[in-house]
């Protein structure tokens, strides 16, 4: 379980860096829905949940345009959508002040966690990430294992597993 402090009153409250994601890129896919915000129908997420019984993933696409300097290297998320309620609390693991600079940092840790054996001894590559300095966008694949329980009021709830250390 790769275990992380969330900010105090942050819009994503998961304790592990998995569930981050697994909120983060959920929260997306929301706000993109919202034509309000959204009203091109633009997708920079995507994502579907795999609901075999033993093998439940939440995977798809995602892409966060970035800004970068060559000297000193420095890269910097571009916001997607304005008008976003977002906050990433005070405290917490995570410390990008916008909600595409917050949720490149959440997939760009998982990516160096799962690069490192102490982290990630079962070798599982379920985050991926790549730059284009030429579009100017940081763009991946992600699979995030999940398990589902039933709630008393008749729904369920989907709850990302942990898969690192």
């Amino acid at each position: 379980m790769a275990a992380i402090t969330p900010g105090e009153g942050a819009t994503i409250q998961a304790p592990t860096a998995e569930g981050q994601a697994f909120q983060l890129l959920q929260w997306w896919q929301l706000q993109e829905e919202n034509q309000a915000l959204n009203p091109n129908g633009e997708e920079y997420f995507t994502g579907t949940k795999n609901t075999d019984t033993n093998n439940k993933f939440f995977e798809g696409t995602w892409k966060i345009p970035a800004n970068f300097s060559p000297a000193p290297l420095t890269l910097q998320a571009t916001e997607i959508y304005q008008g976003l309620t977002f906050t990433k609390g005070t405290g917490g693991t995570f410390a990008g002040g916008t909600p595409s600079a917050y949720t490149l940092e959440v997939l760009l840790w998982l990516v160096q966690r799962e690069n490192d054996s102490a982290y990630n001894p079962d070798r599982f590559n379920y985050i991926s990430a790549k730059y284009d300095a030429n579009l100017r966008m940081w763009e991946g694949t992600f699979k995030i294992p999940y398990q589902t329980s039933l709630l008393p009021n008749g729904g369920t709830q989907d709850v990302a597993r942990p898969y690192l250390l």
